[in-house]
């Protein structure tokens, strides 16, 4: 009985010491169980949730109070519904108020984010509700500058449709002529004819870069089969003319 008396009172006198090396994932040791750990509250031992930034899902019923909150990117609640493609939220998030010309920290806007995405019925919403069609971001580029360089045919000719400015450079003068030629991804005949229709000041390009025998390629408008056909109509047409004034 003595003996098993002692091996208790040196089990009891071991116990602190192996709670005293206990240590968390991140490296606190605990000298002692916390007398508030029970079932309704988190333990220190495991890993905490990470914070979410602010998002569509995570907004109230009613969001009045924190419509134009930021989240540590300089991102609002429209910015992220618009670069997540969510129409409706956008709208509603607009139709409370939401100020739809916020940059986030590199200075680009919702419309630039749903250029980038293509977008257009979100470009549409965002024009309806006051979009800034000549805004720069951090690079000095517009919508319309983002779009030719992406290469974004539809987003660009909704944005030329609406008389955004075409004759604007970025920080590195670049023009909308030349992201169209040189920089574009998918270079397009139909933007170039439209950025010349649009007012785009060529005169400007003709001694630094461009080449008449360049643009010529992308403003050349190529038949359709219906106008050759009508073309070799009237050439036989005008043989058979020329053949009967012979005779």
């Amino acid at each position: 009985m003595e003996a098993e008396s002692g091996k208790e009172s040196k089990n009891e006198k071991e116990k602190p010491e192996v709670e005293s090396t206990m240590s968390t994932s991140s490296g606190v040791s605990l000298k002692q169980y916390p007398s508030s750990w029970s079932l309704n509250s988190s333990s220190p031992l495991l890993p905490r949730p990470r914070k979410r930034s602010l998002t569509v899902s995570s907004l109230p019923p009613n969001p009045e109070d924190i419509l134009d909150k930021r989240d540590p990117k300089g991102r609002t609640p429209l910015f992220l519904a618009v670069k997540g493609g969510a129409l409706e939220d956008a709208k509603r998030l607009m139709e409370l108020g939401c100020k739809v010309n916020l940059t986030d920290n590199y200075n680009v806007t919702p419309l630039h984010a749903a250029t980038e995405k293509l977008n257009g019925d979100m470009i549409e919403l965002l024009l309806e509700y006051g979009a800034d069609l000549n805004a720069t971001d951090c690079t000095g580029k517009t919508a319309l500058l983002i779009g030719l360089q992406e290469g974004r045919v539809e987003c660009c000719s909704y944005l030329i449709k609406h008389k955004c400015h075409v004759n604007l450079e970025d920080k590195l003068g670049q023009s909308t002529l030349y992201i169209a030629i040189r920089c574009c991804k998918n270079p397009s005949s139909v933007i170039v004819r439209k950025l010349l229709k649009a007012g785009y000041d060529i005169k400007r390009d003709n001694s630094i870069w461009l080449k008449m025998s360049e643009l010529n390629r992308y403003t050349f408008k190529r038949k359709s089969f219906l106008d050759k056909v009508k073309d070799k109509v009237v050439r036989n047409r005008k043989s058979k003319t020329e053949d009967e004034l012979a005779d």
